[in-house]
């Protein structure tokens, strides 16, 4: 009888697996949505769950070793799809969301980092600015994201 072969999970310590925490910004908003989740990184392939104040979700979506970037389907259980495009910097992920289909402009930068690392919110305006400048315009902002003093409030997961 063959057993069951056991996955590999990556090594590469910007993408370990485990517990993650994050926030999302919606448009005309400065208020940082928090997200709770736990990702799993293995060839490749990056899936998962959490929960955040729309509700819980699921993950799954596709990670680059060379390049560090990464893009995923967050699907809320019952209700809309948000998709994910980022790029690892400072020990987590910086990037921004759409949701297809939604009204122009309904999209946002995101931050999310291993919950073993700490509290990292403090490292978003440095890198989100990073990665606005190497990116693709990816949000459709003609200028950087600016101070921390622009997003103050941080609103807790559902």
């Amino acid at each position: 009888m063959m057993g069951k072969t056991e996955k590999k999970l990556e090594s590469d310590s910007r993408f370990p697996s485990g517990e993650w925490n994050g926030f999302f910004i919606q448009p005309g908003s400065r208020q940082r949505f928090v997200m709770e989740m736990f990702l799993e990184f293995c060839d490749a392939r990056m899936s998962g769950g959490g929960d955040d104040i729309v509700g819980k979700f699921t993950i799954s979506g596709r990670y680059d070793l060379e390049t560090g970037r990464c893009s995923w389907a967050k699907q809320y259980v019952g209700q809309h799809c948000v998709d994910y495009g980022g790029v690892s910097r400072e020990q987590g992920i910086v990037g921004g969301w759409t949701i297809q289909g939604a009204a122009p402009g309904w999209q946002g930068p995101f931050f999310i980092w291993p919950r073993a690392l700490g509290d990292l919110e403090s490292v978003f305006e440095r890198v989100f600015v990073e990665f606005e400048l190497e990116s693709l315009d990816f949000f459709g902002a003609d200028e950087p994201a600016g101070t921390e003093s622009e997003f103050p409030e941080k609103v807790p997961a559902g």
